[in-house]
């Protein structure tokens, strides 16, 4: 699912219940961090609706999901 995550800014998935954390990106700030259970990030890579909703931070700041590429 890693092409339909943009190469900027940095995304961070962290999943709640494990400690899988995986990058995306070029490493470069801002960083984009999304928090939830992993069924959950699974689901809104593939675009799917999560079950729970999932916490997003830009920066340390609470802001919007990032919109994600399409199907390559």
């Amino acid at each position: 699912m890693a092409p339909r995550v943009p190469e900027d800014p940095q995304l961070v998935l962290t999943a709640t219940e494990d400690t899988l954390t995986r990058r995306y990106g070029s490493g470069e700030p801002p960083t984009v961090t999304v928090r939830g259970p992993l069924g959950d990030l699974t689901a809104w890579l593939t675009g799917r609706r999560p079950q729970q909703p999932l916490g997003c931070r830009l920066s340390g700041a609470v802001a919007p999901l990032p919109e994600l590429l399409g199907w390559p």
